[in-house]
């Protein structure tokens, strides 16, 4: 008799694990479905970030060497365009980030005169004014200059001054490249995340 009344509990724990199964399946089947339907959803609604950036060029030519014309001497040749040519030096690009991107193009726009005023005094300390030049030159070095010995500093600035006349020439432009902006997504952590609403079932009949 004992044996006989323990079978349907059994049958009835049996048949009561199964639905739990088959209930775990169906909501697991469900929460990915409704996964892949939010997922596309949020990707879209990432933010941007914008990186914009100009360039700042000067150009710039050597000073040809003055040569006196000497009676019964064939005239001096002509100077090389390629060493006493103008060139075109790169001096700063300036880069701004932000969500904005129109907002950032007009920050760099206002930016430009005064980086365009920096480059033009950049080229005449450099070139237009050797004395400039070699101080800056000189500069740069800070206190070492002045732990070598007098011979050392007397050799030094003698080539740092035929470095700046080598330099020594006439400015005669700068210019702002075109305004370059690159757009990236930022991606929000888990915890940030929002999920979409999901799409409202169709009303049965």
């Amino acid at each position: 008799m004992k044996t006989l009344t323990t079978l349907p509990s059994v049958a009835i724990v049996g048949a009561l694990l199964f639905s739990s199964c088959q209930l775990l399946k169906v909501s697991r089947a469900h929460a990915e479905k409704k996964a892949e339907e939010v997922a596309p959803a949020v990707a879209a609604e990432l933010p941007s970030e914008f990186s914009c950036g100009v360039d700042i060029f000067y150009s710039w030519r050597r000073t040809p060497p003055v040569v006196t014309p000497v009676r019964g001497t064939p005239p001096a040749p002509t100077p090389d365009q390629e060493e006493f040519g103008v060139r075109k030096e790169f001096f700063t690009r300036v880069v701004l980030s932000g969500a904005k991107k129109a907002e950032l193009e007009l920050s760099l726009k206002s930016r430009i005169p005064a980086e365009l005023g920096s480059a033009k005094a950049a080229c005449n300390e450099l070139h237009d004014d050797t004395g400039s030049c070699i101080a800056s030159r000189v500069s740069s070095l800070g206190n070492r200059y002045q732990e070598f010995d007098f011979e050392t500093r007397r050799t030094l600035r003698k080539r740092i001054a035929d470095d700046c006349e080598r330099q020594e020439g006439l400015c005669t432009s700068v210019e702002a490249g075109a305004i370059e902006c690159l757009e990236t997504k930022v991606n929000l952590p888990a915890s940030a995340a929002v999920p979409a609403a999901a799409p409202e079932e169709k009303k049965k009949k």
